[in-house]
C-alpha cells in the first residue's frame, strides 16, 4: 500500500487525482464525438442511398412503361421477357427503399405501384393468349410515384433535423460535464495545494519567529514526513539558539559586573590625579588625565547599558506598579538632555499632554531616556527633534521623531535586537552601544505596551504605546 508521507508523493497523487476527472471528461468527449461522427456518416449514407434508390425506381418505372407500350404494339415476346426482368429489378429497388426510414405516404405509394404493376403484368400475359376485342388500357405507373422524389427529400430533411437535435444534445451534455468536472478538479487541486502549502507556511512562520528572536515557542510542523523532519531540525536549531542566547546573557552579566569594579577604581584614581592628590599636574598631564576620564565615562556608560539590559532580560514583570505621571517623567528626561541639545544646536519641539500610567518609574524613565538619547544621537546639528505625548483610548502614546538619516525598511525588524546597529549608525554624532532600542522594546513589553517604527517624511519616527490600566503588580 502506497503511503503518502512525502511532498513528492503527495504532489504526484495530487496531480494524478486532478488529471483523473479531466481525463474522464476528455474520454467521454472523444466517445461522444465518435458516436456522433458514426451517426452522421450512417445518416449521410442512408440519405444518399435512399435518394439514389428513389431515382432508380422512377427510371425503372419509365422503362417498364416504355417496354409495355412497345409490346402492346409489336407483340414481340422478347419485349415481354425484358419487361419481366425489369419488374424483378423494380421489386428489388422497392424492397431496398422500404428498408430506409421513409414516410407512410412513401410506403403507400410503393404499395400502390406494386399493385398496379401486378395488374399490368397480368394484362400483358393475358394479351399474349390472343388479341383482345378492345385495345388494352395501360395503367399510368409514373403518376403513382410522381411525389416520390419530394417524399425522399422530406425524409432527408427530417434526418438532418434529427441529427441537428442530437448534436445540440451532445453539446449540452459536454457543457454540463465540463461544468461538473472542472470544479471537481479545482476542488481536488485546492485540497492538495492546501495540504502542500500549509506545512510550508508553518515553516515560514517558524523561521520568522526565530528571526524575530522568539526562542520560547516550540516549532511543531504537521504534514508529510519530510516537512515534519524539517520542523524537528528547526526546533533543534531553536533550542540551540536559546542555549547560545542564555550563554551570551550569562557572559554579558559576568563581564559587566567584572568590569564595574576596576572601572570604578580607574575613575576614582583619575579624579585623585586631577585634584592634585599626587602632586600638581602640568598641561600635558592634565590633557592625558582628561582623556582617561572621558574614556572611563564612556566605558562606564557602556557597562551601565549592559547592566540595564541584563536586568531587562532577566525581569519578567515591572518591579513596582505605581501611578506614574508620564508627562512629568518625559519632561525631566528632556531636561537632562538639554545640555546635549544645546551643544549640538538641536531644536526641540515638545507637546506633552497630562497622562498617568501604571508601571515601574525606573523602567519607564529608561524607555524615554533611551528614545530621546537615540534621537539626539542621529539628529544633525541645527535640525529639529520632535517629542509628543498624548492620551488615546485605553493607552498613552509617546512619539519621538528625529531628523536623521532614517532606518532602511530591511533593518527595521532587527533594530530592537541587542547590539544591532543599522547601516546609518556611522552617521550619528554620538557613538552608541546598540542596546538602547532593545531595552526600550523589553521594558515596553513588560508593561503590556508596544513599540514600532512608523513612516516619516524625514528621519525616524518611533512610537511607544502604554496601557492606561494596570496589567498586574509586583511588590
Amino acid at each position: 500500500m502506497l503511503r503518502i508521507n512525502t511532498i513528492q508523493k503527495l504532489t504526484f497523487v495530487g496531480l494524478a487525482l486532478v488529471a483523473l476527472p479531466l481525463g474522464a471528461g476528455l474520454i467521454i468527449s472523444v466517445m461522444q464525438f465518435g458516436k456522433l461522427s458514426d451517426e452522421l456518416r450512417d445518416n449521410l449514407a442512408r440519405s444518399t442511398a435512399a435518394m439514389e434508390t428513389s431515382r432508380l425506381i422512377v427510371s425503372q418505372t419509365l422503362e417498364m412503361e416504355r417496354t409495355a407500350g412497345q409490346f402492346m404494339v409489336l407483340g414481340d415476346t422478347e419485349l415481354l421477357i425484358r419487361y419481366d426482368s425489369q419488374r424483378h429489378q423494380l421489386q428489388q429497388s422497392m424492397t431496398a427503399l422500404r428498408a430506409y426510414p421513409v414516410s407512410h405516404a412513401t410506403l403507400n405509394a410503393l404499395a400502390e405501384l406494386g399493385r398496379q404493376e401486378r395488374q399490368l403484368w397480368q394484362s400483358l400475359k393475358d394479351h399474349t393468349a390472343g388479341p383482345a376485342d378492345d385495345p388494352l388500357s395501360l395503367p399510368d405507373l409514373s403518376s403513382v410515384i410522381a411525389g416520390l422524389p419530394g417524399q425522399i427529400s422530406a425524409m432527408v430533411s427530417s434526418l438532418a433535423r434529427e441529427m441537428d437535435s442530437h448534436i445540440n444534445r451532445v453539446k449540452h451534455y459536454l457543457f454540463y460535464s465540463a461544468l461538473a468536472l472542472i470544479p471537481l478538479a479545482a476542488l481536488v487541486a485546492g485540497f492538495f495545494v492546501i495540504r502542500l502549502t500549509r506545512p510550508l507556511q508553518a515553516l515560514g512562520r517558524a523561521i520568522g519567529q526565530l528571526a524575530r528572536g522568539d526562542r520560547d515557542t516550540a516549532v511543531n510542523i504537521d504534514g508529510p514526513q519530510d516537512t515534519r523532519e524539517l520542523g524537528r531540525q528547526l526546533d533543534a536549531l531553536r533550542c540551540r539558539l536559546a542555549e547560545i542566547d542564555a550563554q551570551k546573557l550569562v557572559f554579558l552579566q559576568h563581564v559587566s559586573h567584572e568590569l564595574k569594579t576596576p572601572l570604578t577604581a580607574i575613575r576614582e584614581g583619575t579624579a585623585l590625579l586631577q585634584e592634585g592628590f599626587a602632586g600638581a599636574l602640568n598641561g600635558q598631564q592634565k590633557e592625558i588625565t582628561a582623556i582617561i576620564d572621558s574614556s572611563s565615562q564612556q566605558l562606564q556608560k557602556e557597562v551601565s547599558a549592559l547592566l540595564d539590559f541584563n536586568h531587562a532580560i532577566n525581569t519578567s514583570a515591572p518591579d513596582y506598579y505605581i501611578p506614574v505621571p508620564l508627562h512629568e517623567l518625559v519632561d525631566s528626561v528632556i531636561q537632562r538632555h538639554r545640555a546635549a541639545l544645546q551643544r549640538h544646536h538641536i531644536v526641540l519641539q515638545s507637546a506633552l499632554e497630562e497622562v498617568t500610567v501604571p508601571g515601574d518609574e525606573r523602567q519607564l524613565t529608561s524607555i524615554a531616556d533611551n528614545l530621546i538619547a537615540n534621537a539626539i544621537r542621529y539628529t544633525p546639528e541645527g535640525e529639529t527633534l520632535r517629542v509628543s505625548l498624548r492620551k488615546a483610548p485605553q493607552q498613552a502614546v509617546l512619539d519621538v521623531i528625529d531628523a536623521g538619516p532614517g532606518i532602511p525598511p530591511d533593518e527595521q525588524a532587527r533594530v530592537f535586537e541587542p547590539f544591532v546597529q543599522g547601516k546609518n549608525s556611522g552617521q550619528s554624532v554620538i557613538s552608541g552601544t546598540g542596546l538602547g532600542l532593545a531595552i526600550v522594546a523589553r521594558y515596553t513589553d513588560l508593561h503590556g505596551g508596544s513599540v514600532s517604527i512608523l513612516p516619516a517624511a524625514k528621519g525616524t519616527h518611533i512610537q511607544v504605546t502604554l496601557p492606561l490600566c494596570m496589567q498586574g503588580s509586583k511588590t
